[in-house]
């Protein structure tokens, strides 16, 4: 289970390890390193996520299991706590 986010949660998944993501608010991820397989809820498809990647979690479940040889680092990120973009003031 992953506790509240208000900022990043960097991973480290070990080779087989996976991971459950709960349905939850949406998540951004972003692999640094490793390779992941992701299995999502209501979806038919497996994706497989090389490194650099990044994918916007809809919020449904999913699993994702370290597809490589070696540890997999990722970076969680709660669509609630995105950062908000800057404006010019002629536009607030």
């Amino acid at each position: 289970m992953l506790p509240a986010m208000d900022t990043d949660l960097d991973l480290e998944l070990p080779p087989g390890a996976a991971l459950t993501l709960p349905p939850r608010a949406a998540l951004h991820l972003h692999l640094l390193s490793g390779r992941l397989w992701l299995t999502r809820s209501g979806d038919p498809d497996d994706h497989f996520i090389d490194p650099g990647s990044r994918l916007l979690l809809d919020g449904r479940g999913c699993v994702v299991e370290n597809d490589s040889g070696t540890s997999a680092r990722l970076r969680l990120r709660s669509e609630a706590f995105r950062r908000p973009a800057l404006r010019r003031s002629s536009e607030i």
